[in-house]
């Protein structure tokens, strides 16, 4: 949701992009930079949560019993962990890739963007004769 946001928000920056001439592929590497930095830092930030809750859990679970039982450790599933690290940065870098087109729509085809057109455009047509 949050990739998908910001490429809605960054369209009058990709045309402005392509009013001075970047090519194409200029626009499509800086939405799957921008894809990936969020999904990076959006992984790493759920594993380090998910770890310091686990290691919460252990811990008060821990505490709460008067014997230690040997089944409240913590075991992180590493391989699972590095998997998810690498797939899912790339798969939504991937699926910024496809989604980013080489052509941008026209300003006028933007959501909610017609109507500011139209008012601009009364602005500069001056007074209504009467």
């Amino acid at each position: 949701v949050v990739v998908a946001l910001a490429a809605t928000e960054s369209r009058p920056d990709l045309a402005t992009l392509a009013a001075i001439g970047a090519a194409p592929a200029t626009r499509k590497r800086i939405v799957v930079a921008q894809a990936g930095t969020i999904v990076v830092i959006g992984t790493i930030l759920g594993v380090l949560t998910g770890l310091v809750l686990a290691a919460a859990l252990v811990l008060f679970k821990g505490n709460e019993l008067t014997q230690v039982n040997p089944l409240w450790t913590i075991e992180v599933p590493w391989l699972v962990i590095a998997a998810m690290a690498v797939a899912l940065p790339t798969r939504a870098v991937g699926a910024a890739w496809l989604a980013t087109s080489s052509r941008l729509a026209s300003p006028a085809a933007w959501p909610g963007e017609h109507q500011l057109h139209h008012v601009t455009s009364l602005q500069h047509a001056g007074p209504a004769p009467m």
